[in-house]
């Protein structure tokens, strides 16, 4: 009996542990909401190579580069799919920033901090390459350039 208790508990901890990135593999499935408050799953984004971009309400640097974020966009919007996934735990208001740098990016919140944990986000702002099958393909954390945006989009294709 305690054999099978053992077991049980070290299956459901194997069970219950998150996926980790690993390049050229399946990206974890995202736990995030939409500005409606509607679950996104990944599959919904798989069409085409995405970059998800993990940012925080506080980080000067993700707001800084917001408006390389639309531009990108906009030049790559039939190719590239932009995710920013916002880290705070509280939802921010969005209505200002979609205002601002459009509808091209796709926005959405990891209130629960679940798909960091899954993704590796250490600190913002992060950026995952996905390509359209929704393998992992890079990672970049820190402050991006437009140079690097795109070459990081490349490297999904």
């Amino acid at each position: 009996m305690l054999r099978w208790v053992a077991l049980s508990l070290i299956w459901i901890v194997v069970a219950c542990q998150d996926p980790k990135l690993t390049i050229q593999k399946p990206a974890p499935e995202l736990a995030v909401l939409n500005a409606k408050g509607q679950a996104i799953k990944l599959e919904q984004i798989r069409d085409k190579p995405s970059i998800l971009v993990f940012w925080s309400i506080s980080c000067v640097a993700c707001l800084a580069e917001m408006p390389m974020f639309s531009q990108f966009a906009k030049m790559h919007a039939d190719q590239v799919r932009l995710v920013l996934i916002n880290t705070d735990t509280n939802q921010p208001n969005w209505t200002q920033l979609h205002q601002s740098y459009g509808t091209d990016i796709v926005w959405l919140h990891d209130q629960l901090q679940t798909t960091q944990a899954r993704y590796q986000v250490m600190g913002t702002p992060t950026f995952v390459a996905l390509n359209a099958q929704g393998l992992f393909v890079q990672q970049h954390v820190g402050i991006i350039k437009a140079k690097q945006l795109e070459a990081l989009w490349h490297a999904a294709l």
